[in-house]
């Protein structure tokens, strides 16, 4: 893809987030993608204050689980993240149709997964010789490959397995059936194991490597890539069926039609595919390859989709930044990771624990209950004193240690309670109190630092109520 943007012009740089500063980082067009964490918002916080034009690119459907209580930190993040970035980038019509549903009017382009090489020179012979081979051996070497598991979804192996009947009747055929599987190691559990064993024919299982895929593919006569009609499937790619097409593979693909726009190189049936196979007339055959390479130009070309991306990035208006608040805040809920506290600190923004947050980092300021009445302060580390305001400074408290860090105490924060202290809270109440103490918290933070804007980072897959920043500031403003 690289290659291809440099023929325009342009060029392309990888960076883990983690590693990454939005302080100094000094190209025109950024790009967020699989950062479903808050490194994502200081980030686009930080590049559009600069005047930088930013996007996210939509990859899997975390979003459309509305009533699925373990992905609302998910719909927080990316409500958050809507109201700053200038575009979305997405592979499929489905993410583009979740991400209008968020912001209806934000720019928008879907850029399909480009092939490392569509070998329309070689195609013809590769297929020529599988179908010598499978015919002189009587064998047909059918292929499956992909992530096994998913930590909130039934996908993987539980598709392959679902749909395996497919694979029964492909199996009763005079050929021999040699079903090779290329799945990642974390799936390979005893349950994962357990489910392998119902499939109706024997198998060869192997771990993934991007070598190993090519070399199954290149051997392989045909590809089974079954997909279920959740949400999540439904928002893929084509990037499985496009690698096994342009290897000279069939591809035998029951349940949802994900890979529809592929039509009518691909098998949605069995039976279809057993059809042709009688008289060796697949739908990707040497006499079909104009069909196959009107698909690939439109579909899977490094050039197209290069281009097609250039000019829509040409095409934003350049980003002028009118925010009030030129510092962020992150306020870490149930639990503060390492990583993104770290990062918010070298972002340039202030890190701050809620009452609810029991790790022990060094945050530049703290929220806590204190006290027989159970209050809630603030306590502000010396690396925080700065950003105050000049009214609050001069209301700072003695020096005070927690948790082997210094602090000094800011009144203003103070507030009556009556329910028990975190520690002792039952997870039910502490669910109920959360969404109203963190939009206090909110508030109390802009009170002390004046004009920063506050995102809150929320880890736990527990159904604690997050609310997006946009939503808070929206609420505040009617």
């Amino acid at each position: 893809m690289n290659d291809a943007l440099r023929q325009r012009g342009h060029t392309l740089t990888l960076e883990t987030i983690g590693q990454f500063d939005p302080l100094q980082a000094d190209h025109d067009v950024f790009i967020m993608s699989k950062c479903n964490d808050a490194q994502a918002m200081l980030c686009a916080f930080a590049l559009t204050n600069r005047g930088k034009r930013v996007g996210i690119d939509l990859f899997d459907d975390y979003f459309s689980q509305l009533s699925d209580s373990r992905f609302g930190r998910f719909v927080a993040w990316l409500s958050s993240l809507m109201g700053m970035v200038d575009f979305v980038l997405c592979s499929t019509p489905g993410m583009a149709e979740i991400a209008r549903h968020c912001r209806a009017s934000i720019p928008l382009h879907i850029m399909n997964d480009p092939a490392d090489d569509l070998r329309l020179d070689q195609l013809d012979w590769i297929l020529k010789r599988k179908s010598a081979y499978a015919k002189e051996a009587g064998e047909l070497r059918i292929g499956w490959f992909g992530v096994g598991d998913n930590p909130h979804f039934r996908v993987g192996l539980t598709d392959l397995i679902a749909f395996s009947g497919a694979l029964a009747t492909i199996n009763s055929l005079s050929f021999s059936v040699k079903l090779n599987i290329l799945t990642n190691l974390r799936a390979l559990t005893a349950d994962g194991l357990t489910l392998l064993r119902q499939l109706p024919l024997p198998f060869e299982l192997d771990e993934w490597s991007e070598d190993k895929e090519q070399a199954m593919l290149n051997e392989s006569f045909a590809c089974f890539l079954p997909v279920n009609a959740q949400n999540f499937s439904a928002a893929k790619s084509l990037n499985r069926a496009v690698s096994a097409l342009t290897s000279g593979c069939q591809v035998i693909s029951p349940g949802f039609p994900l890979y529809g726009r592929l039509d009518p190189l691909i098998y949605s049936d069995a039976q279809d595919f057993l059809s042709d196979l009688a008289d060796f007339r697949m739908r990707c055959r040497p006499e079909n390859l104009e069909v196959y390479s009107d698909r690939m130009m439109s579909l899977a070309s490094k050039e197209t989709e290069a281009s097609a991306l250039c000019e829509f990035l040409e095409s934003l208006q350049s980003r002028y930044s009118n925010s009030k608040a030129k510092r962020a805040a992150l306020l870490h809920g149930t639990s503060a990771r390492g990583n993104i506290h770290k990062f918010a600190q070298r972002a340039g923004s202030l890190s701050i624990a809620s009452p609810f947050c029991k790790d022990r980092l060094n945050f530049d300021a703290r929220f806590r209950y204190v006290g027989v009445g159970h209050e809630v302060q603030l306590l502000v580390g010396e690396s925080a004193v700065s950003a105050l305001s000049a009214a609050m400074r001069v209301q700072l408290g003695p020096q005070k240690s927690v948790d082997g860090q210094t602090y000094r105490e800011l009144p203003i924060a103070s507030q009556r309670r009556t329910d028990l202290p975190v520690d002792h809270m039952p997870l039910p109440i502490q669910m109920a109190r959360y969404q109203p103490t963190m939009i206090n918290m909110i508030k109390q933070i802009e009170t002390a630092f004046g004009e920063v804007r506050t995102f809150v980072s929320e880890m736990s897959p527990l159904p604690f109520d997050i609310i997006s920043t946009e939503a808070f500031l929206e609420a505040r403003e009617q």
